[in-house]
């Protein structure tokens, strides 16, 4: 009778230790990952917009039905998944500028979740910890939480996925596919070189040699993931000619790779989480067995898309570091392992704050208001002080490299230019169907100038004024300059039909 009891009594200790160790680990994922929100969100408000950030408000300032036929007929169906994600996280209120970039922040936190507790199961408790710090120091990862684009979003559900398909691999249980074929779907969907991961985790399924139900389950998974992203794929591959801005292959590329892919311009937080890395290889593989259910994940993850995506790309030109972010977390768990393999909480301390000084450079540039070049911001607020009944204003149209296009000031802070008359206008993105405005022809233009007497031009002062074909245009309607200014990247000229 008390041999009975005393084994019941340690059955029920250990299931509450159990619970327990639960809880804590839960906890250290869910605080975490606010305090990642807080840390890649910190600033989102400070710089101006770019043209790719212009692109996401375009997207999302029409009604939903302008923005399917958007994505369906003219470009973006790859960005469609994100856009619709967008609209519904803002609702059906107006779209405010100021908070473009709040749900990056949040998916970023969601990505630091998701990666604390990939530590844990594949290593340990301290792993988890320090693998979410890394990745939200990651000065790729603190870029994207200032910037209204895809890429967290990508991020947290790839981190998400490796989450369920290390769980489909050691439970073994159909729900655990199903539920990452749906997952898979839904990043493909969401952005489609996130396929990449998917391939990635075959491999691992490979390499690990869980036997034929696990990898009859990954494949099962997989096509069904296929099928259920298909329209979107399919939607995606008749818009590719919106991708030919790509540079091919070069030796740029190396360093990209290597350097920008996941550290951005952090050259010094690039040479120190390679080193732990390859430290962490090289024990996992010699010295330390436990280490390799670790790296049976992590490193698929972090070297499979990379090395697919360039070799494609030596044929014809998909590589851009940005589009390789879903990797992030698998070069953070490596650093996080790495870093609690020290025996020592203070030199593991003192390392995490080593990192946080690597990328504070590259941190604040982040965040520096004029790290586009372009002041759309500045620019509105300009227009929208000399304001006169009447006026007409005039967007640079000659060229649209991202820090050259001007007319992003209104597409972005229209409001403040309510009273302008935008006078190069055909029709608006928010009724034509398109990413953008669609402007008159250089004779029609010139036509409506003649009806107005006075007008501001946006110029990008990294252009020619002189020779511009604009200048040109408004001598021929009658014009005079009566006044200029400028500003942080910005050239405003009024012009005035003189008596």
């Amino acid at each position: 009778m008390t041999a009975a009891v005393t084994a019941a009594e340690l059955s029920d200790e250990r299931s509450d230790e159990r619970l327990s160790r639960r809880f804590v680990h839960r906890w250290d994922a869910v605080m975490l990952g606010l305090v990642g929100a807080v840390v890649a969100g910190f600033g989102f408000w400070i710089p101006d917009f770019w043209a790719d950030e212009e692109a996401t408000y375009s997207a999302l300032d029409r009604p939903v039905d302008g923005l399917i036929t958007m994505v369906t007929q003219q470009v973006d169906a790859v960005h469609a998944v994100y856009y619709l994600l967008m609209r519904a996280f803002f609702g059906l209120t107006a779209i405010d500028p100021t908070f473009l970039r709040l749900p990056s922040a949040l998916l970023v936190g969601v990505a630091v979740a998701g990666a604390v507790v990939l530590g844990q199961r594949l290593v340990g408790r301290s792993a988890g910890i320090l693998t979410g710090l890394v990745l939200m120091l990651l000065p790729a990862i603190t870029d994207m939480g200032v910037e209204a684009r895809s890429y967290p979003w990508s991020v947290a559900v790839a981190t998400w996925l490796t989450v369920v398909f290390v769980t489909a691999l050691e439970d073994g249980r159909k729900r655990w596919w199903l539920g990452y074929g749906l997952l898979a779907s839904f990043m493909v969907a969401l952005f489609l070189n996130s396929a990449l991961v998917v391939v990635a985790h075959g491999l691992t399924v490979l390499i690990a040699r869980r036997g034929l139900r696990s990898v009859v389950g990954f494949a099962v998974a997989a096509a069904g993931a296929a099928l259920l992203a298909s329209p979107i794929v399919l939607l995606s591959a008749g818009q590719r000619g919106q991708v030919g801005w790509i540079h091919e292959v070069r030796l740029e590329t190396v360093g990209e790779v290597i350097v920008e892919q996941w550290f951005r311009t952090a050259a010094g937080f690039a040479l120190v989480a390679w080193s732990i890395a390859i430290v962490v290889v090289v024990l996992g593989l010699t010295r330390m067995p436990r280490l390799r259910p670790m790296l049976v994940v992590a490193l698929p993850w972090l070297l499979l898309p990379t090395t697919l995506l360039v070799a494609v790309s030596l044929i014809e030109p998909f590589y851009t570091p940005r589009y390789l972010a879903t990797g992030a977390a698998a070069i953070a768990l490596l650093v996080g392992t790495g870093l609690s393999l020290v025996p020592w909480r203070a030199v593991r301390v003192l390392a995490v704050l080593g990192l946080a000084a690597l990328t504070a450079g590259s941190y604040q540039a982040q965040r520096d208001p004029f790290r586009y070049q372009n002041g759309w911001r500045e620019t509105a607020a300009f227009l929208e002080d000399r304001f006169e009944p009447g006026d007409a204003v005039l967007f640079n149209d000659e060229v649209r490299a991202p820090f050259q296009y001007t007319r992003g000031t209104n597409t972005v802070y229209g409001e403040q230019l309510r009273g302008y008359d935008d006078i190069a206008l055909e029709e608006s993105h928010r009724s034509n169907g398109r990413l953008r405005d669609e402007l008159v022809e250089r004779p029609v233009l010139e036509e409506r100038l003649r009806t107005v007497d006075g007008v501001w031009v946006v110029w990008p002062d990294s252009m020619d004024w002189n020779s511009s074909r604009t200048l040109d245009l408004l001598s021929r309607a009658g014009f005079t300059m009566t006044d200029a200014e400028t500003l942080d990247f910005t050239e405003l000229r009024r012009f005035e039909r003189l008596p």
